[in-house]
């Protein structure tokens, strides 16, 4: 039944759409934005009057649905058997994986100026841009030369390689 708009409660109105907000914020950390979205374009904005198990649940089933278009399924060969190479190794992954997390610590633990000039590098940014990208950041001390970028980064490798234990790593 619609209710008509000048018999329409301004306050919950406010509070309806506040809620639905709360529910949007909430359920697209946990789902995919892009099958939220289409469900919101496809139901309307009193889809997130629903219960959050039921958005999660929907919004799930509609990604799936999105990847079966997009993906056909292959057909299994029973003789074809690399798909159970050896040379995948789940203790080899979970140790990557590790190594990885334990980088990225490390990594957090260093200096905001270190991450520039480590991570500009990674990226193939030159010295010239990097002492840009630092007097626009406002770091101290303003426009420091090549040599100055050059011996920051040798000196947050070793920090960096301290952090993480291994001396080896080659960074």
């Amino acid at each position: 039944m619609l209710i008509p708009m000048s018999d329409r409660d301004p306050k919950s109105d406010q509070s309806r759409d506040r809620r639905r907000r709360a529910t949007y914020d909430k359920v697209r950390h946990v789902v995919d934005e892009d099958s939220l979205h289409d469900l919101i374009a496809s139901y309307g904005p009193e889809f997130l009057d629903r219960e959050f198990p039921y958005i999660v649940v929907a919004a799930r089933n509609r990604l799936r649905s999105r990847l079966r278009r997009i993906r056909p399924e292959e057909s299994f060969v029973e003789d074809d058997l690399s798909y159970f190479d050896d040379s995948w190794d789940p203790v080899d992954q979970i140790e990557i994986r590790t190594s990885f997390r334990d980088f990225l610590d490390a990594l957090a633990l260093l200096d905001d100026r270190d991450v520039l000039v480590l991570w500009r590098q990674a990226e193939g940014i030159s010295d010239e841009e990097v002492v840009k990208e630092w007097d626009l950041r406002g770091f101290e001390p303003p426009n420091p030369s090549r040599g100055a970028i050059r011996k920051r980064r040798e000196r947050a490798r070793l920090r960096l390689r301290t952090s993480i234990g291994q001396n080896a790593m080659d960074l």
